[in-house]
């Protein structure tokens, strides 16, 4: 499993659970800085940038797959239309994420890992979960 893989899978989910939807991929080097994804539905965007973590990584590590160009402009977007990240990870052959403002997950790469509150994500649980979670929130007030 990949990002890539990752990052293909949300979108196909996506596009089944929000029909119409035109979701592009951000991919090469003239995108650089800017979310994987924008997903425009209705008169709602929103921009996912796509993580895909190892359980057992330290804490080092998992600082590293935030570049502070991207997270700066994602902080930037966040206060037009809704920014997430969906972080995921594999646990015991379930993949998993976390959703986090971009706002949120700043303040925690800027933190002690060992006292940050970590219950201010906005959503966890099952890949699936999260992508209907996502897909909701894209539908609020229709």
């Amino acid at each position: 499993m990949t990002e890539a893989t990752v990052c293909t899978s949300l979108r196909a989910a996506l596009l089944r659970l929000l029909p119409g939807a035109i979701i592009y991929k951000h991919h090469d080097l003239s995108t650089k800085g800017i979310p994987d994804l924008s997903v425009n539905w209705h008169d709602r965007t929103a921009w996912i940038e796509v993580k895909l973590m190892k359980p057992t990584e330290p804490v080092a590590a998992f600082k590293k797959h935030f570049e502070a160009v991207q997270l700066a402009n994602a902080v930037l977007l966040e206060r037009q239309v809704m920014t997430l990240y969906f972080v995921t990870y594999p646990i015991n052959g379930e993949l998993r994420a976390v959703l986090w403002r971009p706002t949120d997950l700043h303040h925690l790469l800027l933190s002690d890992f060992e006292v940050y509150n970590w219950r201010r994500e906005l959503a966890c649980g099952t890949f699936h979960q999260m992508i209907e979670w996502v897909s909701m929130r894209m539908g609020l007030n229709r």
